[in-house]
């Protein structure tokens, strides 16, 4: 299981990177088949499609966990939270577009048109079923920020630890995005705009957090260990 600097690294990777989220996914969001519906149905709509993202998160989490504990059995989980910490840095500093670069690969260009496809069928029906596949689908869609979050779910080494790695970053992302559904074409393209500049800044702080984590250590709580402390040789 996931302790509590990993549950809060997910959280505030999903908190600050959702201001990503509104300028990427926030058009999908907004356009959900719930218009017009009362408000109870709404949320129910705007509900499912946030647990279908999370479910989506989940499984991911699941399978990168699994390559993560050949990560945690090598014993170089902290070097690969400073790793992704100095390139999230780097990519912060440079405003490196993470989407645009993945999107050069041509294999993740067919899947992602895949997706839209499939995206733009669903959007033609209503229904919570309908928006909890659309938001399934909406997790598999290329984005800097959710690898970001595989990144740390495969730091965890589990495959139960990865799924909640994910399924907490997937909740730090509901708060604005389910705020974007509701506020509907309110919340207008200036203002996701203005939200997105704040996207670098909030990923050195993302950064930070993975840099801590893998400068953490665990100091022996063993007796013999402080016994052992007092009685090394010193030269004189």
């Amino acid at each position: 299981m996931i302790g509590t600097l990993e549950i809060g690294t997910a959280l505030s990777i999903g908190l600050l990177g959702s201001v990503h989220c509104v300028g990427m996914c926030g058009p999908i969001a907004l356009a959900l088949p719930y218009q017009g519906l009362g408000k109870w149905k709404a949320f129910q709509e705007v509900a499912a499609y946030n647990s279908g993202r999370i479910a989506t998160y989940a499984v991911v989490g699941a399978l990168i966990g699994f390559l993560g504990k050949g990560f945690l059995v090598a014993g170089i989980q902290t070097q690969l939270a400073l790793f992704i910490g100095i390139a999230l840095v780097v990519v912060a500093l440079f405003s490196i577009s993470v989407e645009t670069q993945l999107l050069k690969i041509p294999a993740v260009r067919r899947f992602h048109l895949w997706v839209t496809k499939t995206l733009a069928l669903w959007m033609r029906k209503k229904g919570a079923f309908a928006s909890f596949v659309i938001g399934l689908l909406n997790g598999l869609i290329p984005c800097g920020l959710v690898y970001m979050a595989v990144a740390g779910a495969v730091a965890s080494g589990g495959i139960a630890s990865g799924a909640l790695f994910m399924v907490f970053f997937g909740l730090g992302t509901v708060p604005l995005m389910a705020f974007t559904a509701i506020a509907g074409q309110s919340l207008n393209l200036r203002w996701r705009n203005r939200l997105r500049r704040f996207a670098p800044v909030l990923m050195l702080v993302i950064a930070a957090l993975f840099i801590i984590r893998g400068l953490q250590f665990q100091v022996p709580n063993d007796l013999r260990f402080w016994e052992e402390w007092k009685n090394i040789p010193m030269c004189h």
